[in-house]
């Protein structure tokens, strides 16, 4: 009662204060939830009824099998559902990438250019990515995408290569589901052959933007669907 400056005779039937205030931080939790912290992975307020505060796990999605809450958040199955299909969509082998010039000289900048991606995906929390020995295993020999998401457990892979022409190089790169075997996206990346670091660096990085953008957006999306 000391927060409400009440008495003990105070009579919440009576008196309609707390249910006033309760709705009141209802209200303030739904804005924060649909505006700063619609990203947040854990949900924390009031429940339906009563004023006991509540924990839920929100990984990003409402699964439109399960449907939502009355109040409009993933019940706690759709949570767990949503997120085991989101960590799969983020599994992911980059297989090595192939030296398309003409003198064929370049294979010592594919493989750079490979592991450079492979760390640079590892460091990023929402991708699962199999490693650089486990994708040797593919480095000069064409294999099924399918297969390659068996023998691996990822669900997407990563194929590229590279071509230098005079002081240009150009990487092409696609993105497939392993299981439908379809690429689900491409990119083309052009830069002067000067800095050879640098060109890793910065072609790496645009790589795994891409990526990110690609797998984890629609998270982002489903995250904001499931406030309203």
């Amino acid at each position: 009662m000391d927060v409400f400056d009440k008495p003990e005779s105070f009579d919440p039937c009576i008196d309609p204060i707390v249910r006033v205030q309760a709705k009141r931080l209802r209200e303030k939790i739904l804005e924060y939830y649909e505006g700063p912290g619609r990203f947040d992975d854990v949900w924390i307020g009031l429940g339906d009824s009563g004023y006991q505060p509540e924990f839920r796990l929100r990984d990003g999605a409402e699964a439109e099998a399960s449907g939502a809450a009355p109040t409009g958040r993933p019940t706690q199955a759709a949570v767990v559902a949503e997120t085991e299909t989101q960590r799969l969509s983020r599994t992911i082998a980059v297989l090595p990438f192939v030296d398309l010039s003409p003198d064929d000289d370049n294979r010592k900048f594919c493989s750079a250019l490979t592991d450079q991606i492979i760390t640079d995906l590892a460091r990023q929390r929402d991708f699962q990515v199999a490693s650089a020995g486990a994708i040797a295993q593919y480095n000069g020999r064409w294999v099924d995408v399918r297969q390659i998401g068996e023998d691996l457990s990822v669900k997407m892979v990563l194929e590229g290569s590279a071509q230098r022409c005079g002081e240009r190089v150009r990487v092409r790169v696609q993105l497939a589901n392993a299981a439908s075997r379809l690429d689900v996206w491409g990119g083309v990346y052009d830069r002067n052959w000067d800095n050879l670091l640098d060109i890793q660096d910065d072609i790496a990085a645009a790589i795994v933007k891409e990526l990110r953008s690609e797998l984890c957006g629609t998270v982002s999306s489903h995250a904001e669907e499931a406030l309203h």
